[in-house]
């Protein structure tokens, strides 16, 4: 059975499916319904006196848009956590080589004041080198920062428009 994400239901008269056919619905093997059953992630029923599972497809098709809805905001507001950290001033680069931190760098991004709102600190743990990157001008532009487990950031340098006619 092809079962599309509309409703077929007539009436008030809810289209009930079985476990095979939601399972091809949401692309999952069947056992992976059972599993979403016994963990309370998807809307089922039971008719009166038996173990048969039945599901509403208004009811998948609502749970299922509204976990996609949950997913898009919260990656929407990363994505604008993202733009607003963009061109932070550079407050400092510490470099922890004592203690249990030892081996750690903290990037801190912001205004240089409490006041300042946007404001970012970023920790590397078990750092194993740090090198400059160079530019096509021959001038640093940023740090390259490798981890013990070859995880690689980047720290570049901008200079931005506004702040160039001032520095002359």
């Amino acid at each position: 059975m092809s079962t599309n994400l509309q409703s077929t239901a007539l009436g008030n008269r809810p289209q009930l499916l079985k476990v095979p056919e939601v399972a091809q619905l949401l692309n999952v093997k069947p056992r992976t319904i059972y599993e979403m059953v016994a963990q309370q992630r998807i809307p089922y029923r039971k008719p009166p006196g038996t173990n048969i599972l039945r599901f509403d497809l208004d009811e998948i098709i609502n749970a299922f848009r509204f976990k996609r809805n949950r997913s898009m905001l919260s990656f929407q507001r990363r994505l604008i956590a993202q733009e607003e950290e963009k061109f932070l001033p550079l407050v400092g680069v510490s470099i922890e080589t004592k203690g249990d931190a030892a081996g750690s760098v903290e990037i801190i991004l912001g205004g240089e004041t409490a006041r300042e709102e946007r404001h970012l600190d970023h920790t590397i743990r078990n750092v194993e080198k740090i090198a400059p990157l160079i530019g096509t001008t021959g001038l640093e532009e940023g740090l390259g920062i490798q981890d013990s487990e070859d995880v690689k950031t980047l720290l570049r340098f901008e200079t931005l428009p506004e702040l160039e006619e001032t520095t002359h």
